[in-house]
């Protein structure tokens, strides 16, 4: 993510006066959030993590320049509770992912955006996320986005 973790794009490298300079009615924020999880004998424990990592390389390395996306550092930490006992694994409880993300989101919100993707790549996430948006939404009227890749594979079938 050479050019996402330099200055364009990735909103944690910009000053708070450049933040709050950033026109925000279209902008969205995207959100990584994978998981620390075993995935076999071959692959390493972050593999979630990495899928999320190079499709939003690729995906905002294809989108035009001036398109008002900002991505955040990823949460690289999921609920992972299925694969515990497995060497490698570190799991967030369903209270400490939705906890996170809810301050992500507040402080978003609180900053004048008005939009979040979560990007998910951990399939043990998909239904906290569901669950967590809306209740973001509820109590501060900021829209989210819930998008997992590994879901297209079955809509594409």
């Amino acid at each position: 993510m050479k050019e996402l973790h330099g200055k364009k794009g990735f909103l944690p490298r910009l000053t708070s006066r450049q933040v709050k300079e950033l026109p925000k009615e279209n902008a969205l924020v995207i959100l990584p959030i994978g998981a620390i999880e075993q995935h076999g004998p071959h692959l390493p424990v972050m593999t979630d993590s990495l899928i999320g990592e190079a499709i939003l390389t690729k995906a905002l390395e294809k989108t035009k320049k001036n398109l008002p996306i900002w991505l955040l550092p990823p949460i690289s930490y999921g609920k992972s509770n299925e694969h515990i006992g497995f060497a490698g694994t570190i799991s967030l409880s369903a209270e400490t992912l939705i906890g996170i993300v809810t301050d992500i989101a507040v402080g978003l919100r609180s900053s004048g955006f008005k939009k979040l993707l979560l990007f998910n790549t951990h399939g043990g996430n998909v239904d906290l996320l569901h669950f967590v948006s809306r209740e973001i939404y509820l109590s501060t009227g900021l829209i989210l986005f819930n998008f997992s890749p590994g879901s297209l594979g079955k809509l594409m079938r």
